[in-house]
């Protein structure tokens, strides 16, 4: 058995007489593999075996081995092509090499499998990736042949040899003639490692089992390495760009090559922007922003950098939880932006601020109708007079107001309306915009109401569009007291003698925009109720002095006239109300009084909701009022005894 002095004599008998390169050393993972080395086309180098010191039972788990069954006692190489044509390689495994290199000892089976081609920046050992081997041999013979007819220069791939014997010897790998012939790169790989200006680097040259090793570091100065003083552990801390190379030597002067070249580059630097004020148009404490406006001005001029974002500082660090770019910013907050270099991980990271302003707040601004004094179709409007609603009190000095006759024009500034508090209108009816500006933030709200010239055709201070009560455009056909004067041409539209000028007289004679005046809160307005107060007696029965008219008839002298005060109305007993009933309700047919002698009742008034009479008799039939063909809705009921009325409500189905 040969001991590992033996083997290093034998590799420089080797090189000196054949210029073979022998290596003594074993790479028993893909991740530990070095680079095949073939000095005039061969390489015999000591095999790992039963019984070896630091050897691998087998092949890792993790990739495709194809046709090899087992994988004992493995050794992985990665093969560089720098030339391309075709690539032949025989291998054989012996227990000993004379020094023209010829087998002298016993024959060993030997296997292997091989990968790739792989790209210089691939993980060559990435077992998800690397696939099944495109050669391999499972056979018993004295000499494998590996062949591969087009190799292209600066492909890579993976060589693994297996010890089928177990046994303790040599591998040997020659390169056959081809043509065009594939030439192969010898030297160890280098890895790149990358850095940031300023910072320190530590690079990591320990082997399988780093205890069992001596390590000595080395820099290129001049094509040549250089060993650097006291620079003997396996890592090595390197702040300045340069080749390095690490020897490790184990116990029986076995030795592992490994290569670094570190570059360093430039630590971005990141514009701050100024911090940004926006506008939140609708109050909700939350503004939109596309974050990605703002990297031109975090990058500047700098190349190969990109930018994302983050809710804290902590975020950016670590580079979790990333801003999607469409985001809500609140109330003066501040986002973290991190410029990050392409390649390697050198980042800069700033604060991005926003303070986010409320838009003024408005409140809806009523219509502004006129009456068409002169016929003309044009009134003088103050726009202005809506101001102090809009915000609910006197505007902020703050505040720029401008009107505008379009969204549209009222957005972009133009066309504004010089004189809004002597406006003439151009429309019967026709919109105004205004746009409300903050000074101070520049902060926008915008708000609109209609403004209409009106016509009053019987002068009763309600317009006649207001008089279309079943609002089907046509004016002729509404008559709320059936006296066949439509409301439109009719000074009391209910029919109680209390002209409808009058009864409007809440907020001033002739009044638009009114409060809705609804004595008794029946939804239904005054001028159009003939029961004003609600207490079952028509407002025209109120005349209890008998002069012609219930305005100046105040019984209980509480200057309140009867006909609006329900608590001087002359009824029937309470006994008689609770006892009357109407059934059945609702109703689809035939509506039945109950709870009172018939005959007493001297007239009976059926009217819609908005007053307008459909049914009156004197008397009520016993089998009851025929009501089928009334549309499906709610009616009120009036029953006349003498100057005592009772009203009850019911739905026809």
């Amino acid at each position: 058995m040969k001991t590992n002095y033996l083997q290093f004599v034998l590799c420089a008998i080797l090189v000196l007489l054949l210029s073979t390169h022998c290596v003594s050393s074993q790479n028993y993972t893909c991740q530990d593999a070095d680079v095949l080395c073939l000095e005039n086309g061969v390489l015999i180098y000591a095999n790992c075996f039963d019984g070896g010191d630091g050897c691998a039972l087998s092949g890792e788990e993790g990739p495709n081995y194809g046709c090899l069954a087992i994988t004992p006692f493995p050794s992985w190489k990665i093969l560089e092509v720098t030339q391309s044509g075709e690539l032949k390689l025989e291998i054989s495994q012996n227990t000993e090499y004379d020094d023209e290199g010829q087998p002298v000892g016993e024959t060993l089976d030997v296997d292997f499998a091989f990968w790739g081609p792989f790209a210089s920046t691939e993980d060559f050992c990435d077992f998800e990736t690397m696939g099944s081997p495109i050669d391999c041999s499972y056979q018993g013979a004295i000499l494998e042949n590996l062949n591969v007819p087009n190799v292209q220069e600066g492909e890579h791939y993976i060589l693994m040899l297996t010890n089928f014997d177990q046994a303790e010897g040599f591998f040997k790998i020659e390169q056959l003639v081809a043509e065009p012939q594939a030439l192969l790169f010898c030297s160890p790989l280098q890895e790149n490692i990358l850095g940031c200006e300023g910072q320190t680097i530590q690079i990591d040259a320990s082997p399988v089992d780093p205890e069992n090793y001596e390590y000595q570091w080395e820099v290129l100065v001049d094509d040549m390495y250089v060993q650097i003083d006291d620079e003997t552990n396996m890592t090595l801390d390197v702040v300045q760009p340069g080749s390095y190379r690490c020897l490790a030597t184990d116990s029986s002067g076995n030795i592992i090559e490994k290569r670094f070249m570190v570059s360093f580059i430039p630590i971005p630097v990141a514009n701050i922007p100024e911090t940004t004020f926006l506008c939140d148009e609708d109050n909700d404490g939350f503004v939109a922003v596309e974050l990605n406006t703002f990297d031109s001005i975090i990058i500047g001029s700098q190349q190969d950098v990109l930018v994302s974002y983050f809710i804290s500082e902590e975020d950016a660090e670590g580079t979790t939880n990333t801003l999607d770019l469409s985001y809500d910013v609140s109330t003066d907050q501040t986002i973290y932006a991190k410029l990050f270099t392409t390649t390697g991980d050198c980042f800069d990271i700033i604060p991005v601020n926003f303070i986010v302003e409320p838009s003024p707040q408005l409140i809806q601004a009523p219509d502004l109708e006129i009456f068409d004094n002169d016929g003309d179709g044009f009134e003088v409007f103050n726009l202005t007079v809506n101001e102090s609603i809009i915000f609910n009190g006197e505007a902020p000095s703050s505040f720029i107001i401008t009107y505008y006759l379009s969204l549209e024009s009222a957005v972009i500034g133009m066309d504004e309306i010089l004189t809004p508090n002597n406006y003439i209108n151009t429309l019967t009816s026709e919109s105004v915009y205004l746009r409300v500006e903050n000074s101070e933030t520049g902060c926008l709200s915008f708000t609109t109401f209609d403004i209409a010239v009106l016509t009053d055709t019987d002068g009763d201070g309600v317009a006649d569009s207001y008089e279309d009560i079943n609002q089907n455009f046509d004016l002729s056909d509404d008559d709320t007291d059936n006296d066949g004067v439509p409301n439109y041409q009719d000074i009391d539209d209910d029919g109680d003698t209390i002209i409808t000028a009058t009864e409007i007289q809440g907020d001033g004679a002739g009044a638009i925009n009114q409060s809705f005046i609804d004595t008794d809160n029946d939804m239904i307005q005054n001028y159009l109720d003939n029961d004003d107060d609600g207490d079952t007696l028509l407002t025209i029965y109120e005349d209890y002095n008998g002069n012609g008219t219930p305005l100046d008839d105040d019984t209980n002298n509480n200057n309140i006239p009867d006909f609006l005060d329900a608590d001087v109305a002359l009824s029937i007993s309470a006994f008689a109300k609770a006892q009357i009933a109407i059934t059945p309700n609702p109703v689809s047919t035939q509506l039945v009084i109950g709870g009172i002698n018939n005959r007493l009742i001297e007239r009976v008034e059926i009217f819609d909701m908005v007053g307008k009479y459909v049914y009156e008799g004197t008397s009520v039939p016993d089998r009851g009022l025929e009501v089928s063909n009334l549309p499906a809705g709610i009616y009120f009921i009036k029953l006349s005894i003498g100057f005592e009325q009772i009203a009850m409500k019911f739905i026809k189905e």
